[in-house]
């Protein structure tokens, strides 16, 4: 083997054993799905306004989000929260312990609890007056 050849298969190794799974296949962003019935409520996520319902927004996996749904003068919220997942572990310990620092470290065992929240805003009664 050329001396090139195989320094590039031993950078190739050294990368690949060097970070953990869930640093090379995970996302550390998230889609999750927002809706209302009826559509149209106001999506703010961590008190910024995203945009109106149905809506996808991206969010980091790793803490919590708070999102909340305002139509009518009602609000709904819900939280997201990043959760660690046991598979990666899994992996990363098999691997040795080099992976499961790079993952520790990077988050990249961090995955969402829930990918979506939906609110309902039933329609409002007049009141009726005696």
């Amino acid at each position: 083997m050329k001396p090139q050849a195989l320094v590039l298969a031993l950078l190739a190794s050294i990368a690949v054993t060097a970070t953990g799974c869930g640093t090379l296949m995970g996302d550390r962003r998230a889609a999750v799905n927002l809706t209302s019935n009826p559509p149209g409520a106001e999506v703010y996520v961590d008190g910024v306004r995203m945009g109106v319902t149905p809506l996808d927004v991206s969010v980091t996996t790793r803490g919590s989000h708070a999102i909340e749904l305002r139509h009518a003068g009602r609000t709904a919220r819900c939280t997201i929260a990043g959760s660690v997942s046991g598979m990666w572990i899994a992996f990363d310990i098999l691997f040795g312990l080099v992976p499961l620092a790079v993952d520790a470290a990077t988050g990249g065992w961090h995955g969402l609890d829930y990918d979506g929240c939906h609110a309902r805003f039933p329609a409002q009664v007049a009141a009726r007056t005696p």
